[in-house]
C-alpha cells in the first residue's frame, strides 16, 4: 500500500504529516523557526480538522437532542492553570461564542447553537480555540507545557490518581 492508496478521509492527515516534514527540513536547513513554526501550526490545524470531520463527528451525530443542547451549553476550553483564579482571555465557551461572533452562522444555518453540528463546531474551533491556543503558545514560549502540566495536575485532584501526569505518560509509553 502506497500513498496513492490513502483514503480520501485520510488526506488531511497525510497533508499534515507532509507539512510537518517540510517544516522540519526548513528548520534544520535554514534555522528559520518562524516559517517552520507557522507550518507546524498549519499541520496541527489539519490534524484537528481530520479529527473533527472524520473521527468524532459520527459520535456527535448519535447524541439525543436533549444531550446535544446540554453539551452545547457546557462545551468550553479553559486554558487557565489555576482553579482559584479565572482569566477570561484564556477561556472560550461554545455557546457564548456562537451567540456573539458566531451569530451570523446561527442565522445562516437557521439552527440554534449546537456543538454536534460540524459546521458550527468547526467555526468555533478554527476561529477561536486554535487562535487562542496559538496566541498563548506564542506569548508564553515554554510556559505552555507548564500550563498543560498544571491542567493535568488539576485533573488528578478532581478525577483521581489515574489521571496523574505519570499515569498519562505511562499510558502513552504503552501505546507506542
Amino acid at each position: 500500500m502506497g500513498l496513492a492508496d490513502v483514503r480520501e478521509s485520510h488526506y488531511l492527515m497525510l497533508e499534515a504529516f507532509r507539512t510537518i516534514e517540510h517544516a522540519r527540513t526548513i528548520r534544520e536547513a535554514n534555522h528559520r523557526t518562524r516559517e517552520g513554526n507557522a507550518l507546524i501550526w498549519y499541520a496541527n490545524s489539519l490534524l484537528l480538522q481530520h479529527e473533527q470531520f472524520f473521527t468524532v463527528q459520527r459520535f456527535f451525530e448519535q447524541f439525543q437532542p436533549s444531550f446535544q443542547t446540554f453539551l452545547s451549553c457546557v462545551a468550553s476550553m479553559d486554558f487557565n492553570t489555576s482553579i482559584f483564579s479565572f482569566n477570561f482571555i484564556r477561556f472560550t465557551s461554545f455557546d457564548l461564542y456562537m451567540w456573539t461572533l458566531g451569530l451570523w452562522l446561527v442565522f445562516v444555518m437557521r439552527r440554534l447553537p449546537n456543538i454536534c453540528l460540524l459546521r458550527q463546531r468547526w467555526w468555533w474551533v478554527s476561529s477561536r480555540v486554535l487562535p487562542l491556543f496559538r496566541r498563548l503558545d506564542r506569548q508564553e514560549v515554554g510556559a505552555l507545557s507548564t500550563h498543560l502540566s498544571a491542567m493535568i495536575r488539576h485533573a488528578e485532584v478532581i478525577l483521581g490518581p489515574e489521571y496523574s501526569e505519570a499515569s498519562l505518560k505511562k499510558a502513552a509509553a504503552i501505546n507506542r
